[in-house]
């Protein structure tokens, strides 16, 4: 009975957190290391929302051309501006944190 009561009281705030994905494609620099062109990428990250003026949550992938490791997978936060959005993200394959900016295409 609790389990079902716990079920359904998640499902009813389920409901109200829906929102439209949103995309952002653009530049990335991993904070780890010393500073240099390797930690230069380009990414392209899901966010949580695809309104402009909010705090959104992202997942990304990023591809870094100079760097040992090409590839890097994140998570973080930012902000959604008018066609740009500014994140601070984690690299899980990097082992660093990351900072990205880049165009999106949010609805107002």
């Amino acid at each position: 009975m609790k389990k079902t009561l716990l079920a359904a009281a998640l499902s009813v705030f389920a409901m109200g957190a829906q929102a439209d994905a949103g995309y952002m494609v653009g530049i990335s620099y991993s904070l780890g290391g010393q500073a240099s062109l390797k930690n230069l990428g380009f990414t392209a990250k899901v966010l949580s929302s695809d309104r402009e003026e909010k705090w959104v949550g992202a997942a990304g992938v990023t591809l870094f051309p100079w760097a040992d490791r090409k590839l890097g997978l994140d998570l973080g936060a930012g902000y959604t501006f008018d066609n740009a959005t500014a994140l601070v993200s984690y690299d899980f394959l990097q082992v660093a944190p990351q900072l990205s900016v880049g165009w999106t295409d949010p609805d107002n």
